[in-house]
């Protein structure tokens, strides 16, 4: 999509705001146009060049009534004008983020976290500036054009001389329009890498300073800093001072012209004082329709720049038209309820993986031909040397990488979309490396989800966590900080945890849940989750416990299964099984 249908895009997503904000940008500018045709009355009523039907006390009442006018006009259209700014980043926003958060879990970003607020921040506004732009633009081209016409009656060989600067800034702004983009397109790569740095120290704080590197990180975003403020300055002196100016003095040259051509007129007699007023009047603002006009030139290459940054932030297969395309925002009105997640099948009774596939494009490891059985109120186990695929079995179950072969089935209905599929109330999973948002505990369990106090402490119980939250200076409410840098290890899985448990769903899908647990908080929360029965688990594990307990355990090597089965049969055919069991698993 071209950067003139996303404008279009956007400015259709609210058309009456659209159509209201240029009306009113059009009786704010020919609004202008009236004190230059009073004091043109004005003065030929001085100089009784010409009767008129007014006298001084009208045409100066008249003229202050015109200036309030225009005031009342300006700032409605100020205030519309940044409702339809709002309106258009926050549809490119939200098209982008949605984005982001429905592809596959286990894709990298195209940038950075801080790049991409960058993107979401100045590119965003970028595109919406020039809209805005535009429609002044617009306003003031009408406004010219009414002034052409009214001194064309008055003089028309002076007139043309108005035409003699827009020509020349346009064909500057044409030869010059590479280069406005190229300087764009480097400051705002090297905008983005600092904030993306940024990022980069605020997640590392603790690595840094034990590193004692402190000084090197600061010389490194002194650098990144340098390198910004170089490309923006060269970016600016050649689009606002360079070629602004040109055609600013450009428009002051076209000025002194039609005065040198108003005096010999008026020599001749052909050209009054009022009309001199009135072309001095009108100058004043066709030299600020051609410095409008250029500077909405240089704001649409870079604006076409700013829209490539933000489609390429988009993931792969997405098209690029999704950046403006029309969805609800939500900036009037209530939010809309959240619905709780629907069904997509039955209650699991039997969940199979078969002949699943998949396999790294770089280093060409993964997952081959995977083939499991799940029934409910089972516990299967996945186990297997570091490498040899487990989460990366876990993430091709659940859609989070695309699988290149295989099926699964739900019931014996087959699974199209596993991305889609496996989520509340179908099944929960819960990472190596769990993330909790800089919230309070409450709402990173809940994450939009009803809050119901017998589920919620039901929740809390299961994943062994009262104690934690008693020991917590406001309980639920306390804030875990950005990533729950406020919890433990064992706490941030834990807590994730009980987020799996809050939702009910039938298959519970876990990576190491237990890594950072102590043996006896560790052997609470099996014991907890295990005397019902009333789940389905699939874990990857290696601890001894969750051997114990487990109906089924799968040995991985190499990305295949080397054998399956009871913990007791395997601790007697299988050396790997073995040799995990005491605990080598290199």
């Amino acid at each position: 999509m071209n950067t003139r249908k996303a404008f279009w895009q956007i400015i259709t997503f609210s058309p009456w705001l659209y159509t209201l904000n240029v009306l009113l940008q059009l009786f704010r500018s020919l609004f202008l146009l009236l004190p230059g045709l009073i004091v043109f009355a004005i003065f030929n009523v001085l100089t009784a060049n010409k009767p008129v039907g007014w006298n001084l006390w009208t045409l100066s009442a008249l003229l202050v009534g015109a200036a309030l006018a225009r005031v009342t006009v300006k700032l409605a259209s100020t205030a519309i004008d940044a409702t339809c700014v709002e309106y258009g980043n926050t549809l490119i926003r939200r098209n982008v983020f949605e984005q982001l958060l429905t592809k596959l879990g286990a894709q990298a970003l195209p940038c950075s976290a801080g790049e991409l607020i960058s993107r979401f921040d100045t590119d965003t506004a970028t595109i919406t500036e020039t809209i805005r732009y535009a429609n002044i633009v617009l306003g003031t081209a009408i406004q010219a054009l009414a002034a052409v016409i009214i001194m064309m009656t008055i003089n028309p060989l002076i007139t043309l001389v108005v035409f003699v600067p827009l020509v020349g800034s346009s064909v500057l702004m044409h030869r010059m329009s590479a280069r406005i983009q190229q300087y764009h397109r480097e400051s705002r790569k090297a905008a983005g890498e600092v904030s993306s740095f940024i990022g980069e120290i605020f997640n590392t704080t603790q690595a840094i300073q034990l590193a004692n590197a402190q000084h090197r990180v600061i010389a490194h975003l002194r650098q990144l800093n340098d390198a910004r403020k170089h490309t923006k300055l060269r970016s600016f002196f050649f689009t606002d001072v360079v070629l602004n100016s040109t055609a600013q003095n450009t428009a002051n040259l076209g000025t002194g012209v039609i005065l040198l051509l108003a005096v010999q007129a008026m020599k001749s007699g052909s050209f009054s004082v009022g009309s001199l007023a009135l072309f001095v009047a009108y100058l004043d603002e066709f030299a600020s329709f051609t410095a409008l006009f250029c500077q909405n030139l240089a704001l649409y290459k870079q604006a076409c720049v700013s829209l490539q940054r933000l489609q390429s932030a988009l993931p792969a297969g997405v098209p690029r038209s999704t950046v403006a395309a029309h969805s609800p925002v939500f900036l009037r009105g209530a939010y809309p309820e959240i619905s709780v997640p629907q069904r997509q099948a039955g209650p699991l009774e039997h969940l199979e993986v078969r002949d699943l596939t998949y396999r790294y494009p770089q280093s060409g490891r993964g997952i081959e031909q995977i083939t499991l059985q799940l029934h409910r109120g089972s516990c299967t186990v996945i186990t297997g040397r570091i490498g040899s695929g487990k989460t990366t079995l876990l993430r091709t179950i659940l859609g989070l990488l695309p699988r290149q072969a295989g099926d699964m089935f739900w019931n014996g209905q087959r699974i199209e979309h596993p991305d889609q599929f496996f989520v509340p109330p179908q099944s929960a999973y819960t990472p190596q490396a769990p993330r909790l948002c800089s919230e309070t505990l409450k709402d990173n369990l809940l994450l939009g989800y009803p809050d119901e106090q017998n589920g919620m402490a039901s929740a809390i119980h299961a994943a062994v966590m009262e104690q934690d939250i008693q020991a917590l200076e406001d309980g639920l409410d306390t804030l875990v900080g950005p990533r729950g840098i406020k919890l433990s290890g064992g706490q941030l899985q834990r807590a994730a945890a009980a987020r799996m448990f809050l939702r009910e769903p039938d298959l519970l899908i876990f990576d190491d849940l237990s890594s950072a647990l102590d043996v006896e908080t560790e052997q609470q929360l099996w014991e907890r989750l295990f005397v019902k029965r009333d789940h389905t688990c699939l874990l990857v594990s290696h601890r001894r416990f969750a051997f114990q307990h487990a109906n089924h355990i799968v040995v991985l090597k190499d990305g295949q299964i080397a054998d399956e089965g009871t913990l007791s049969d395997l601790l007697e055919s299988s050396d790997e099984m073995r040799q995990l069991w005491q605990g080598k698993r290199e």
